[in-house]
């Protein structure tokens, strides 16, 4: 390869001493990058990883500066410095935010707690997001070079390795309104000097307005982003986050709408905003509770299968789960199972093998018609009951046996 082309390609060799420290050197416990600081949200992404670009998508008053800003905040928790780019709020009212955070006092949501913090108290909460948080002076419309300049200082000079953008829409709005070719060469940028520099990038970005009204329960998906579609194209990953009981109960529902390109979950996780501003993962509790409540549903119908006598659950709290496993026990064991149907317990009988059911059709058929029970005692019998003119009445025969007999007494009437 001669001289004059090689800075067009990467170098290879370095390639395998960067791929090794991706995968061993950048994270920890699994991880490909630093924590997001929620478990199931570490369990599909593996952290931050160098190079990406997350897509945070929402419609207005959901809740994405919030949740954005919870886990940069996080972050700073595990001392790493954080770029945070609010096109559309002061720095101040970034900084008290965030520090109310610090403090879990919702300082803003209600005034009346301001008089209940100290000043001191304050200050020094401002102070550690002094130490931990990077804010450039910018405002508004930004462009695609005024972005990397940022980057570049961020990295080299902080070390910083996570950079919030909120909101990518600002970003390439201008006097002239929504302008999507600047979004596209922005977006497209952006994910270059992430690659190159080894940061990852959230992106908060808006969906396309509409005349409903349903606080905040719709769930949006990468058709409903505002702007251009290079903004989808360009995510490893992309987010939404509803409200699914409405805009002023505190449950948050963050979903997976874009697979990730190096990882490939998906997922659905539930998250509750307290009213003390932080935001906690109920998707573990609320499945050890779930599993805790299969497990004991198991145990009991394990216990009546096996004749223990277990005290059996009122209506109101049996499940289809417990029916379900109640015919499987019946199946497998000959015990009488119960299916809660309007309100009454009704017997259920196990279904024999076809040849059985077979064997006693014909065995209530026979006794009916006077015949003899088994196929092959009634040879004499048979004889016994030709006639004198050397035929056989065979009206009352039915089923296979009658058809045979029928068949042997034509052979005797010739």
């Amino acid at each position: 390869m001669t001289s004059d082309t090689t800075p067009h390609f990467y170098d290879t060799s370095a390639l395998i001493d960067q791929t090794l420290s991706m995968f061993f050197d950048n994270g920890q416990d699994g991880l490909l990058g630093i924590s997001t600081g929620f478990d199931a949200l570490d369990s599909v992404t593996r952290g931050f990883i160098p190079g990406d670009v997350q897509v945070w998508i929402a419609d207005t008053g959901v809740g994405k500066t919030t949740f954005t800003f919870e886990l940069i905040y996080r972050v700073m928790t595990n001392n790493h410095k954080v770029m945070l780019l609010p096109l559309e709020m002061s720095p101040q009212s970034v900084m008290m935010k965030l520090a109310a955070r610090h403090l879990q006092k919702p300082i803003l949501s209600d005034p009346r707690n301001l008089g209940k913090v100290e000043r001191s108290e304050l200050h020094d909460a401002l102070v550690w997001l002094s130490e931990r948080l990077l804010i450039p002076k910018q405002f508004g419309k930004m462009s695609a070079d005024k972005f990397e300049e940022y980057l570049e200082i961020s990295r080299k000079r902080h070390d910083v390795q996570l950079v919030l953008l909120d909101h990518v829409t600002a970003a390439a709005t201008g006097s002239d309104g929504l302008d999507w070719k600047s979004i596209d060469g922005f977006v497209s940028s952006s994910k270059d000097i992430m690659v190159r520099l080894g940061m990852t990038l959230l992106m908060v970005t808006h969906t396309t307005p509409t005349d409903k009204h349903d606080e905040g329960r719709r769930s949006v998906d990468l058709g409903d982003i505002r702007g251009s579609k290079s903004i989808a194209q360009y995510a490893d990953i992309a987010f939404s986050i509803r409200r699914p009981e409405g805009l002023d109960s505190g449950l948050m529902e963050v979903r997976i709408i874009k697979k990730h390109r190096l990882i490939g979950a998906s997922g659905k996780f539930m998250f509750r905003m307290l009213p003390s501003t932080v935001i906690e993962d109920v998707n573990n509790a609320e499945r050890t509770t779930k599993q805790r409540e299969n497990q004991r549903q198991d145990n009991q119908v394990r216990q009546q299968a096996r004749g223990i006598g277990a005290q059996p659950q009122p209506e109101a709290e049996q499940t289809d789960r417990t029916s379900k496993l109640q015919d499987t026990a019946q199946v497998h064991t000959g015990l009488p199972s119960t299916r809660k149907e309007s309100g009454e317990s009704e017997p259920r009988t196990t279904r024999l093998p076809i040849k059985e059911r077979l064997a006693a059709r014909r065995r209530r058929s026979n006794r009916d018609e006077g015949l003899p029970e088994r196929r092959g005692q009634d040879e004499d019998e048979v004889r016994s009951s030709i006639t004198e003119g050397g035929g056989v009445e065979t009206k009352n025969l039915t089923g296979s046996f009658g058809s045979a007999f029928a068949k042997r007494s034509r052979a005797f009437s010739y």
